[in-house]
C-alpha cells in the first residue's frame, strides 16, 4: 500500500479511497479499507502475526496512530465513523518480560465521532465494543489493562470527557445505550495496585465489574469505582461517588432515580431526563407571544419526549398507552407549528408521529384508521415542503408512505388470505421497515422485514412462480442480511 515500509511499519498520508482496498502490511496484518473512506495521517507499527485492521466504508480519519504488538488481534472501525487526533495501542507490559498483546478485539460502531480519543489495550483476550452513533466531544481514554477484560459503550451515548479503566482478570465496564457522560467522569473497575495482609499476603481489594443501565446521565466529576451498578433512566449528580449497587426499597437496581452524594444515595425517584431543553413556561400565552420561536422549539422538544415515551410503551406491549403518548406528541408538534408556521422540522416530526399512530392501528387490525393516519402524514409532509422543497427526510418519507398507502388499498381489494392480499401486505411491511431503518430504529425495522418475509413466504408456498412476490422477497432477504447486527456478523465470521 502507499507508504509501506519494512518491518511492518506503515503510513498513509493524504490518501482518499473511493473504492475498496485490501492489502497486507509487512506480511503480518491484513488491512481492509471500504469504499468512500477518506484517510489523512494514518500510521502505525504492526509487529505481530494474524492481525486484522478493517476500516469499513465512508470512514474519515484525520490523524490516527496505531500500534499492534502481538498476534491475532482485530480492530474494526465502523461504517461512517469519524476519527480526529486519536490513538489505538494494542500491546503488553514489556517491562514484565517478553509478553505481547494477543487475541484482543476492538470494535467501534457505525457513524460515531471520536476526538482526542485514546484506546490503550495492554494484555490479551480483551474486548472493546463501542456502539453506533457514539461521539466524544472533548476527549476520552479507554484502558484495558488485564486479561479477559471488556468495556462496552451502548449506542447513541455521548461523552464530553471521561476515563474508563478496566484491569485485572475478567472484569468489565458496561455503559447502557443513550447515556450522557459529562466532563471529567471516571470509571475504574479496580484500584490498579493490590492491598493485602502483611502476614498472609491475602489480597483485600479485588476488582469488580461496573454496570449502568440505559439512558443514564452522569454529571460532571462523577466517579464510579469497582462494584458500581445503576439501573435505567437515572441521573447521577455532580461530584457523586458510587462504589456499590444502588438499589431501591425492593432490593432492585434503582431506575428513574436521582442519585447523588459521597457516597451516592437515592435522593428522588420517579424522574427521568432529556438532552433537549424545554421550558416550563411555554404554555403561558404571555411568554408565547413574547418569545414565539423559543416556545416553538420547546414544544418541538416536548413532542420528541412523547414519541420516545410512546416507543417505550409500545415495546412494553402497551399499545393503548403508546397511542395516547403519540397523540400527545401530535399535539405538541402542532402547537410548535402554530407558533412558527414555517417550522419544517416540526412538520416532518408531526408526520412521523402520524406514521407511529398508523402502526399502532395496524397492530390492532384497524386498517381504515391506519390508512387515515398515513394519508394525514402525507398531507403534513407536503405542507412542510412548501417551506423547504428539498427537505430530504420529508421527501424520503413521502415516497415510502405513498407506497404503503397504495399497497394497503391493493390488499383491501382482496380477501385476507388471497395471495394478492398477502403479497400486498408483504410489500407494505417492507416499506414500513424502510422507514424504521431510515429513522435508525434497527430492531423495529427487522421486525417489519420479518413480517414481510412471512407474508411473502406464504404466497410462494401456494404460488411458487408469483413474480411480484419473488421480487419483493429478494429485496426483503437482502435488507435483512444488510441489517444484521455488527456483533452477529463478527461472531458468525469467527466460525466460518
Amino acid at each position: 500500500m502507499p507508504g509501506e515500509r519494512s518491518n511492518g511499519d506503515f503510513a498513509v498520508s493524504n490518501q482518499f479511497y473511493l473504492e475498496s482496498y485490501n492489502a497486507a502490511i509487512g506480511h503480518q496484518a491484513e488491512l481492509l479499507i471500504g469504499s468512500g473512506s477518506r484517510i489523512n495521517d494514518f500510521n502505525g507499527t504492526v509487529c505481530g502475526l494474524g492481525n486484522t485492521i478493517e476500516i469499513e466504508s465512508d470512514v474519515t480519519i484525520a490523524g490516527l496512530q496505531l500500534e499492534i504488538d502481538g498476534d491475532n488481534n482485530s480492530i474494526i472501525l465502523g461504517k461512517g465513523a469519524n476519527f480526529k487526533n486519536c490513538r489505538i495501542y494494542v500491546h503488553a507490559d514489556k517491562e514484565a518480560g517478553n509478553f505481547r498483546g494477543n487475541r484482543n478485539n476492538l470494535c467501534i460502531g457505525e457513524v460515531g465521532s471520536f476526538v482526542n480519543t485514546l484506546i490503550d489495550c495492554k494484555g490479551s483476550d480483551n474486548s472493546l465494543r463501542i456502539g453506533s452513533k457514539v461521539y466524544v466531544l472533548m476527549s476520552a481514554e479507554f484502558f484495558l489493562e488485564g486479561y479477559g477484560c471488556s468495556i462496552r459503550i451502548g449506542e447513541k451515548t455521548s461523552i464530553q470527557s471521561a476515563v474508563l479503566s478496566c484491569n485485572e482478570l475478567e472484569t468489565s465496564i458496561d455503559i447502557g445505550e443513550d447515556s450522557m457522560i459529562s466532563p471529567m467522569v471516571v470509571f475504574y473497575s479496580g484500584d490498579g495496585h493490590p492491598i493485602f495482609k502483611v502476614d498472609t499476603i491475602e489480597r483485600l481489594n479485588h476488582a469488580k465489574r461496573i454496570a449502568t443501565g440505559k439512558h443514564v446521565w452522569f454529571a460532571a466529576n462523577t466517579r464510579l469505582l469497582k462494584g458500581a451498578q445503576i439501573g435505567d433512566d437515572c441521573v447521577v449528580g455532580y461530584g457523586s461517588f458510587v462504589n456499590r449497587p444502588i438499589k431501591d426499597e425492593a432490593g432492585r437496581l434503582a431506575c428513574n432515580a436521582m442519585i447523588a452524594g459521597t457516597p451516592a444515595q437515592i435522593r428522588r425517584t420517579g424522574i427521568t431526563w432529556s438532552r433537549q431543553l424545554f421550558y416550563e413556561e411555554d404554555g403561558d400565552k404571555n411568554f408565547e407571544e413574547k418569545y414565539p420561536d423559543g416556545c416553538a422549539q420547546s414544544w418541538f422538544r416536548r413532542g420528541h419526549l412523547w414519541l420516545w415515551e410512546g416507543d417505550k410503551l409500545l415495546s412494553s406491549h402497551q399499545p393503548h398507552e403508546a397511542y395516547a403518548a403519540y397523540t400527545k406528541g401530535v399535539q405538541a408538534y402542532t402547537h410548535a407549528i402554530k407558533l412558527k408556521p414555517d417550522y419544517i422540522f416540526a412538520y416532518c416530526e408531526l408526520g412521523i408521529a402520524h406514521i407511529h399512530l398508523a402502526q399502532v392501528d395496524l397492530h390492532a387490525a384497524e386498517r381504515d384508521a391506519a390508512s387515515r393516519h398515513f394519508t394525514e402524514s402525507l398531507s403534513i409532509f407536503r405542507s412542510g415542503l412548501t417551506f423547504d422543497p428539498h427537505h430530504a427526510d420529508s421527501l424520503f418519507l413521502i415516497a415510502q408512505v405513498e407506497k404503503i398507502v397504495a399497497w394497503l388499498e391493493s390488499a383491501a381489494s382482496y380477501q385476507a388470505e388471497q395471495i394478492e392480499s398477502l403479497c400486498a401486505w408483504g410489500a407494505a411491511h417492507k416499506h414500513l421497515a424502510q422507514i424504521e431503518l431510515y429513522l435508525t430504529r434497527t430492531e423495529e425495522g427487522r421486525h417489519y422485514l420479518t413480517m414481510a418475509l412471512s407474508s411473502l413466504d406464504q404466497v410462494l408456498q401456494r404460488s411458487p412462480g408469483c413474480a411480484p412476490a419473488i421480487l419483493e422477497r429478494n429485496e426483503v432477504v437482502a435488507e435483512l442480511a444488510r441489517t444484521r447486527s455488527l456483533s452477529d456478523a463478527r461472531e458468525l465470521s469467527k466460525h466460518c
